[in-house]
């Protein structure tokens, strides 16, 4: 129930490609909110909690197995 929980668990596009999962970030809140009932303030936190977690274990613009 949070965006990088979808961008890694769900859809795995975070092990992919972390760009597009970062790129992807403001859509996936802005479909997310309304049915988790998010406020503005909760918005920017997934939102800056979902950019954190991409930073901490993914590299950027290469896939996991490192291709």
């Amino acid at each position: 129930m949070t965006p990088q929980d979808f961008l890694s668990r769900r859809t795995r596009l975070a092990f992919l490609d972390v760009r597009a999962a970062e790129a992807s970030i403001p859509r996936v809140v802005a479909l997310m909110a309304p049915l988790l009932n998010w406020d503005e303030g909760e918005k920017q936190r997934q939102t800056a909690n979902a950019k954190a977690f991409l930073k901490q274990g993914f590299t950027t613009g290469q896939a996991a197995s490192g291709a």
